[in-house]
């Protein structure tokens, strides 16, 4: 559960602390306020990327800090990898990122990649953002829905499907080289050879470029820069008559008088630091002058490799990492062209057999997938009931197609009836932006019923509902809340009243710049928010008569509750 989001120097806000209880957690506040940069950051504490431009104006870094309390087992592991684990199940998550654009990730107090918190995100948080209401209206993505689902069977299918896939396609590749022809081939590796080996030999690393570009300036500038060393060692130490001289005579007399006033000790001390500073300064000059010569042999060396390296980029187009890339792709395509005795109606035999393997693979993902769809469809069909959806009728399609492909020979599609007696269709084809949000909630809440992540965030899952069906989601949110924490940013005072925990989320001017605070509102300010979200021109009275009404409504519904 996520207990404490520190958030600092991202976008719009300064500094701000949030502290999350369990169940149903509401922000809401004016368009524009920074809802979504909450999230923004909730999603970098997560592995997600951010860049340079998330850091606030005239700061050098951003910095997010999340706590997690009475995480899974799973998460546990993830961090113990890394030996971030410490007395309990709580994991602190620290990402800092500069002006630059880098960013360094902390799990406790250690340092771990991004990626780490990416994996570890997928077992701590769930986040619902509006984009994904685009994803039911996207068929390729529906097999995802379903793989999630029913992963503890469709999983290990898959997994056994995939290493059989990449065997397959290799093989086919590796008969399609075969069979293109000898005269082809061999021009293919000739024109991989030359090019292999041309590259071979420019033995290209990464970071070697900027490396050289460094030292290059260096060497061409080294006569300046000795000449500038010798001058400051000069005044400094070696002259006729030089700071060094001046500031120990100083000394001396300061300490004769320091001899007869005790108050001018402290002073003769910072001057004492200061006499045999300026002498460490003027050695490391001295020392750093002789270390530098005018080697013109390895400057024209350098010159001769930034070149070659130059007209290479020239030549293959992109950067050193790309065409480092690329030549260890053209290795492989030459070795597969140059297997030694291998023909094509050997390969052409190993297709069949690991064909027949695939077929058998992928017969048992379908059964899996199969499996686990009827139960998908009736859980997920009693939530869209229980947000008013009764009439609805879920379906999820699962076609065979003839050809492999990364996810099997499934085609999986959900189609839906919004009346009874009509004929089911596509998602895209009949669905309001109001019932893609409830569809989509009915998903979320039956998947988070398959796994054990403790956090589900929702970003906005009132688009384009109102009125009664708002009221439903607030329940169904209510409902969730109940086994999982639940976070939600929301436009609606329907779900806002529901809230355990009520966030304002509010920006303001100082000083001619922007800044985002959130705070936690007690009883008497959720009425006064509750009245502005219900879109009163002006709160008074009345307004708060009704602001105070729904969230009594909204305490008895939770109290009702199962």
């Amino acid at each position: 559960m996520l207990t404490q989001l520190n958030i600092k120097n991202v976008a719009v806000i300064d500094e701000t602390d949030i502290t999350l209880g369990k169940g149903l957690n509401v922000l809401t506040g004016e368009t524009g306020a920074g809802k979504s940069i909450v999230i923004d950051s909730i999603n970098m504490i997560l592995g997600e990327r951010g860049g340079r431009e998330l850091v606030r104006y005239g700061k050098q870094s951003a910095i997010i800090q999340a706590v997690f309390e009475d995480v899974c087992k799973k998460a546990l592991d993830c961090a113990d990898e890394y030996d971030a684990l410490e007395d309990d199940d709580t994991l602190m998550l620290t990402r800092r990122i500069n002006e630059n654009g880098k960013s360094t990730c902390r799990v406790n107090s250690a340092v771990v990649p991004s990626s780490t918190l990416r994996q570890m995100g997928t077992f701590l948080v769930d986040i619902h953002g509006q984009h994904d209401n685009q994803r039911l209206l996207m068929p390729a993505q529906h097999i995802e829905f379903l793989d999630s689902f029913g992963k503890d069977e469709i999983a290990p299918a898959k997994e056994e499907y995939n290493a059989l896939y990449e065997q397959y396609t290799e093989l086919l590749k590796k008969l399609e080289g075969l069979e293109s022809g000898e005269q082809s081939r061999l021009e293919r590796i000739d024109f991989l050879s030359f090019r292999t080996d041309e590259l071979d030999k420019a033995c290209l690393a990464e970071g070697e470029e900027q490396q050289l570009m460094a030292e290059e300036k260096l060497l061409s500038n080294a006569e300046e820069i000795i000449k500038s060393l010798s001058s400051s060692y000069s005044v400094l130490y070696d002259g006729e008559f030089t700071a060094y001289d001046a500031l120990s005579a100083a000394l001396s007399s300061l300490s004769d008088a320091s001899d007869f006033d005790e108050e001018l000790e402290e002073a003769r001390e910072e001057l004492s630091d200061i006499v045999y500073r300026v002498g460490d300064i003027a050695s490391f000059l001295r020392t750093k002058r002789d270390s530098l010569e005018f080697d013109g042999g390895r400057l024209f060396e350098i010159q001769e490799r930034l070149a070659l390296i130059s007209s290479i980029k020239r030549k293959y187009g992109g950067d050193v990492g790309e065409i480092i890339e690329l030549n260890k792709k053209m290795h492989e395509e030459l070795d597969i062209l140059t297997g030694g005795g291998e023909n094509a109606e050997t390969v052409r035999t190993q297709l069949g057999e690991c064909e027949e393997r695939l077929k058998q693979a992928a017969e048992r993902l379908s059964a899996a997938r199969m499996d686990a769809k009827k139960q998908f469809e009736d859980l997920v069909s009693k939530e869209l009931d229980e947000l008013d959806m009764g009439k609805v009728a879920f379906f999820i399609q699962v076609e065979r197609l003839p050809d492999y492909g990364r996810d099997g020979t499934d085609k999986v599609e959900f189609l839906i009836s919004t009346n009874p007696g009509e004929p089911l269709k596509p998602l895209s084809k009949i669905a309001s932006g109001g019932e893609l949000s409830r569809i989509m909630l009915a998903l979320k809440t039956v998947l988070a019923d398959s796994d054990d992540v403790a956090t589900l965030i929702f970003d906005e899952i009132d688009t384009g509902v109102s009125g009664r069906a708002a009221g439903k989601i607030a329940e169904k949110l209510c409902k969730i809340a109940k086994r999982r924490q639940v976070i939600c940013i929301t436009h609606l005072a329907q779900i806002a009243c529901a809230a355990d925990n009520h966030y304002l989320i509010k920006k303001d001017e100082k000083d001619g710049m922007s800044s985002t605070h959130i705070s936690l509102l007690d009883e008497q300010e959720r009425i006064e928010e509750l009245s502005r979200i219900m879109g009163a021109l002006e709160i008074t009275d009345t307004t708060r008569a009704h602001a105070k009404q729904l969230r009594c409504d909204a305490l008895k519904m939770k109290e009702e509750l199962k």
